[in-house]
């Protein structure tokens, strides 16, 4: 069966139980947009002037933000086969509803 995540388009979301009682969530997809262009997405989304998370940390392949519920974390793998950048959204629970926003923006 192929990976959900292996098409354009397509999302896969992952929940993994931590011990504090809040699930980890990972929503996954292919974009074909570069990574510079999903980075700078990603800053506008969940930035300042989007959902105002602090931006932690961000490098050409990652970007973290810290909101008054936890982080968000947008991480990139640009795959070279199907020339597409692969790009993951981990965070807490909470924060699954806006980290599937943003991956549909892609």
């Amino acid at each position: 069966m192929e990976d959900p995540c292996n098409r354009t388009g397509q999302l896969a979301v992952t929940h993994r139980p931590r011990t504090d009682g809040n699930a980890a969530v990972r929503v996954v997809t292919q974009s074909r947009l570069a990574g510079h262009a999903i980075i700078g997405k990603a800053l506008r989304y969940f930035g300042p002037e989007g959902l105002g998370f602090a931006i932690a940390d961000r490098s050409e392949r990652h970007a973290r933000f810290n909101g008054h519920a936890g982080s968000v974390s947008i991480v990139l793998d640009f795959q070279e086969e199907s020339r597409r950048t692969q790009v993951q959204a981990i965070g807490k629970e909470g924060d699954e509803q806006q980290m599937r926003e943003f991956i549909r923006t892609l």
